[in-house]
């Protein structure tokens, strides 16, 4: 007959395996994303697709299985630029073509959306007509490859700064002529 000592440690621990080999499943941890995942060329959305020390690989938000385009845009790490000469054309639907240097750094928009959403805001603008305005105006036509605000981001904004400003009255957006008549 045999007898089990238990410990303060081995009391917290997981149950003892039965014989020596048994393997022990352990739950893999995501990492936290930094929100720093997309970037926006031509009027395409790219998405990181794979990262090394040598280079980050973006590729269409539009690589599902419905569609599977292969557009993809690279970054290269030691000249920090992104290559666009070399980039992999789409096929979801057809972008423009305008003559690129080989390596362009991107651009950060953000602080310029913000400041052009907040203005919107002010107009009583629906949600998705700012997200429209602000995706024409700094996406669409972007002749660079251009870091900024995403669609969930902006949407946010919008939603939270009509909070504080009606405050918990949710009656108080029907007062609004403009959104009374879109709602």
């Amino acid at each position: 007959m045999t007898t089990l000592v238990t410990t303060p440690l081995a009391s917290s621990a997981l149950p003892a395996p039965s014989d020596s080999s048994t393997r022990v499943n352990t739950v893999g941890t995501s990492r936290a994303r930094d929100g720093d995942t997309k970037r926006y060329f031509q009027g395409y959305e790219y998405t990181r697709a794979n990262s090394t020390s040598v280079k980050i690989t973006y590729r269409c938000s539009f690589y599902r299985p419905s569609k599977r385009c292969p557009g993809t845009l690279v970054f290269y790490a030691n000249t920090m630029t992104f290559d666009v000469d070399n980039m992999v054309s789409h096929t979801c639907r057809s972008g423009t073509s305008r003559g690129q240097p080989v390596m362009i750094p991107a651009i950060s928009v953000t602080e310029e959306m913000k400041a052009f959403v907040d203005s919107l805001i002010e107009e009583d603008m629906v949600a998705k007509a700012i997200w429209t305005g602000t995706y024409t105006k700094f996406y669409s036509a972007s002749a660079r490859v251009v870091r900024g605000l995403s669609h969930k981001l902006v949407l946010n904004r919008v939603s939270n700064a009509r909070a504080s400003a009606y405050g918990s009255n949710v009656l108080a957006l029907l007062e609004s002529p403009a959104l009374a008549s879109q709602a």
